[in-house]
């Protein structure tokens, strides 16, 4: 009997360190096609003159304009920016490298999920256009040479909606580019290739790109992103931040990915063990330190109450409104590659942590009021010095880098 009680367990512990350390692992393995990327079709490429290839656009009135229970709604025409928004990865499926835009399960949880939880957050200081891509699943966001054409496609996806935006979208008003994960790497490229050294950076309010590590020495003379200043304080324009979220006792090195990024001619990864990224801390805005509790104006949640609500119900219409901000909620610390947050004790916030205690799936919704007003702010500053006095910020920035 006891040898019984032994053996049983065992096994408990056994499939507890497998739940804990390998879940994600095992999980990776049963959503990886089998086929390699571009040996079949790809879904149907988007076209962006067709509002079905848009997730968002101004005067449709759909998720990206919910708001937070009790927080004033801005009208469209009152906004003082532009919002070009990358969603991040839904497409988990074994079937195909490339998620389909037309799928209407994925569209559901990419409304209800991502335009809800994340470009929601910056319908305060602009419209927002979010396209529709043929996002690549997330095994391929880990970074093999032999991904480069699932993430390739993605990204020309992007290229060609970013342009499409400036063409028929925007008319000549601030930009602010926001992202987050795979919409974020995909950012980085769009960045290096129509951004800078354009007559864009003179509408330029901010870039917000968290759930990606950035290495810091892209932005250094000779970098892929040289040029572009990183932000420093809560009011600078014309500038990047990022971040990413973890447990106060969360460790980015137990996540043992591979960090890619795009340096100009190809994709490359960094060893975790060498990366030195950019964060900035989303309550403060600052580099350095932290921020106390009382500093934090809120986190939203979707309302969601679970992944098969989300698939079934979609992003809603843009009047109904979002649950009311949890204010005053976590306290947050700067280390090395990492934003930590001390303990989350919402009850109605779900979330799963990824290995080493990252919240990557909070980088929005723990800071969505700090997020909303903080870009509002950059915004609302930059109209107010005028494009010419921030072009010629950037413009020392790019003699001094």
């Amino acid at each position: 009997m006891i040898g019984w009680l032994l053996l049983g367990g065992g096994i408990a512990v056994l499939l507890y360190l497998l739940a804990t350390r390998w879940l994600e692992d095992i999980f990776l393995f049963f959503v990886t096609p089998r086929h390699e990327p571009g040996t079949r079709p790809a879904p149907r490429p988007p076209d962006y003159a067709d509002p079905a290839a848009w997730a968002a656009w101004p005067g449709t009135n759909g998720p990206a304009e919910r708001v937070p229970s009790g927080e004033t709604r801005v009208p469209e025409a009152e906004r003082p920016a532009d919002v070009f928004y990358i969603h991040p990865t839904l497409w988990m499926s074994p079937h195909s490298w490339n998620g389909p835009i037309d799928d209407p399960v994925l569209n559901r949880r990419v409304d209800s999920m991502l335009i809800t939880g994340q470009a929601a957050a910056f319908n305060k200081a602009g419209r927002i256009f979010a396209p529709r891509y043929r996002q690549c699943t997330v095994v391929a966001t880990r970074l093999h040479s032999r991904h480069v054409p699932a993430i390739d496609l993605a990204y020309q996806d992007i290229k060609r909606a970013f342009q499409h935006f400036l063409a028929h979208g925007t008319d000549g008003r601030p930009l602010i580019l926001a992202a987050h994960s795979q919409g974020s790497f995909h950012l980085l490229r769009l960045l290096a290739e129509d951004v800078l050294g354009t007559p864009l950076m003179r509408r330029l309010v901010a870039v917000y790109a968290p759930g990606c590590w950035t290495p810091k020495d892209l932005f250094a003379p000779g970098g892929v992103l040289a040029g572009l200043p990183v932000c420093e304080g809560p009011l600078d324009t014309g500038c990047f931040i990022a971040w990413e979220t973890f447990a106060e006792d969360g460790d980015p090195l137990a996540m043992q990915l591979k960090v890619p990024y795009w340096d100009g001619t190809e994709y490359r990864g960094r060893e975790p063990e060498a990366l030195d990224a950019v964060i900035i801390d989303p309550i403060s805005w600052q580099r350095s330190g932290g921020s106390p509790r009382d500093a934090h104006l809120g986190l939203v949640r979707t309302g969601y109450r679970s992944y098969r609500e989300a698939s079934r119900l979609g992003g809603l219409h843009g009047d109904a409104p979002l649950p009311a901000p949890t204010r005053r909620h976590i306290s947050t610390r700067l280390a090395r590659n990492a934003v930590r947050v001390s303990r989350i004790t919402d009850p109605k916030l779900k979330y799963a942590a990824f290995k080493g205690k990252s919240l990557h799936v909070l980088d929005y919704t723990l800071f969505f009021l700090d997020v909303r007003e903080n870009a509002y702010a950059r915004a609302t500053s930059f109209r107010a010095a005028g494009a010419d006095t921030t072009c010629l910020r950037g413009e020392e920035a790019q003699r001094t880098a």
